[in-house]
């Protein structure tokens, strides 16, 4: 009796689990990325610490790199795929 109490009670706590994540989904997917970003970006930062540069100012200067190389893409993808949709 024991058990199947627990496996109920797993169950029970797995789908409810799911249904909150599945609700939260809008909020969890743009949050786990940016954590991706901050812990891949986060050893840059402190290589220019350690190059005396201050911790906002390197902050600063990843984030308009990292900016700028999305900009750069853009700008190099976004006239040729319109010529692409043009001649299609």
């Amino acid at each position: 009796m024991a058990l199947a109490i627990f496996l109920a009670f797993v169950a029970a706590l797995t789908l409810g689990l799911g249904w909150v994540a599945q609700k939260l989904s809008s909020i969890l997917l743009p949050l786990a990325v940016a954590g991706i970003f901050a812990y891949l970006l986060d050893p840059v930062v402190d290589g220019l610490e350690r190059l005396k540069v201050p911790r906002v100012r390197g902050i600063l200067l990843v984030f308009f790199l990292a900016v700028m190389l999305v900009l750069t893409a853009m700008a190099t993808v976004v006239p040729r795929l319109i010529v692409e949709i043009q001649r299609s």
